[in-house]
């Protein structure tokens, strides 16, 4: 079983809004803050809840850090970072975050699920190639 799946799966065990928030939240602050991504470079914008992201490719494989200024969206990002770090854009391209519908909307609005999560999901899989990453590491 994939580590997305894992999450997916865990979302699904828990059946209250309320399950799913002390889950994320837990996940969230035990996720420590990356304050040195937190530039707008990084930034990804559109989203009222700030995020930050940064990608980089070593040997064909994606590494990325990100965080947010809220613990709940750090808990959903553990969760993409469990399901996507260290893996080929193909991977990743050939996975998306449908675990997102798995977490009720009174978690997430619609509007962080497009404009924040989803937007870090296609920064990583979509609008990134292998040599925009490192030509971006080389600067």
């Amino acid at each position: 079983m994939s580590a997305g799946l894992d999450a997916a799966a865990r979302l699904q065990t828990l059946h209250t809004p309320a399950q799913q928030c002390e889950y994320l939240l837990r996940l969230g602050l035990q996720t420590p803050e990356q304050p040195s991504l937190r530039s707008a470079s990084h930034r990804i914008p559109g989203c009222q809840t700030p995020l930050w992201i940064a990608v980089e490719c070593r040997s064909g494989i994606v590494h990325w850090q990100a965080d947010s200024g809220s613990a709940l969206v750090r808990g959903v990002l553990a969760l993409f970072h469990e399901r996507y770090d260290g893996r080929t854009l193909e991977e990743i391209r050939c996975d998306p975050p449908d675990f997102l519908h798995h977490i009720s909307g009174e978690i997430l609005s619609p509007e962080l699920r497009r404009n924040g999560l989803t937007a870090c999901y296609r920064r990583i899989a979509c609008l990134t190639t292998d040599k925009d990453i490192e030509q971006k590491n080389k600067k």
